[in-house]
């Protein structure tokens, strides 16, 4: 009889589909701490081992994948055109808005009659979302509305997610709207900030509270550019 053959060890080539919520709050939670440590850390040799890990547990693909799935029970585009129509901003007759989405993982507002949408990713595999880097794009308060969806909890600097909420009130025109959608642990057990910091940083950016949904997991705020100066200083950002 031949020698049996020892079984592979090997790990696939390509990971296979992901199918289970589970592991993907696990994929999602881990990507968040290995880019935070990422950020934060000043030995080279760190560094290195960190950007391995990342890319050994598949990097923002295997991310992006994992939130699809976190997200196909709870869908933050219908939350959003829900909140639109409501608004009389979809299907009141007027002209079709136009949305800038932040950090796209899907295309729904993309396909959504109604509304005219531009969907940029820092690292976009879709080939229908493009790959801008959200800081890199100058505002020029042209859309009337802006989504920024799981995306300010993955801006790895306090100073970088300051100029991200800034940018989100910039971008819009007077009276836009702009959707924000955090982890509450972001907030909750975070050591950079508190809820109350955050929204005075919302505040001090321009951004006027309008609508307030909390999930077990999610906050979902619906807010809007208001030209009124806000006396509070800023704030670090969620982190």
């Amino acid at each position: 009889m031949g020698k049996k053959r020892k079984a592979s060890s090997t790990a696939p080539l390509v990971a296979p589909p992901m199918t289970s919520r589970r592991v993907a709050r696990q994929v999602t939670s881990k990507f968040h701490k290995l880019t935070s440590d990422l950020a934060t850390s000043t030995s080279s040799a760190a560094r290195a081992e960190l950007a391995r890990e990342l890319e050994g547990m598949g990097g923002r693909a295997r991310y992006q994948e994992a939130s699809a799935l976190s997200t196909s029970l709870y869908s933050t585009s219908k939350w959003v055109l829900k909140v639109l129509r409501r608004r009389g901003v979809v299907g009141g007759g007027g002209a079709a808005p136009r949305l800038l989405e932040v950090g796209a993982i899907n295309t729904q507002l993309l396909d959504a009659p109604g509304v005219e949408t531009r969907a940029i990713d820092l690292r976009s595999t879709h080939e229908r979302v493009e790959r801008v880097d959200f800081l890199d794009l100058a505002p020029a308060g042209a859309w009337d509305v802006v989504v920024c969806a799981l995306v300010l909890n993955c801006v790895p600097s306090p100073r970088a997610r300051g100029r991200a909420v800034a940018n989100l009130a910039a971008h819009l025109k007077p009276a836009g709207l702009c959707f924000v959608v955090l982890p509450l642990t972001c907030l909750e057990r975070s050591s950079k900030t508190t809820p109350g910091a955050f929204d005075a940083a919302l505040a001090a950016a321009g951004l006027r509270e309008l609508e307030r949904r909390a999930t077990p997991k999610l906050l979902h705020l619906c807010l809007e550019r208001s030209d009124a100066p806000d006396p509070r200083p800023a704030a670090p950002a969620a982190g």
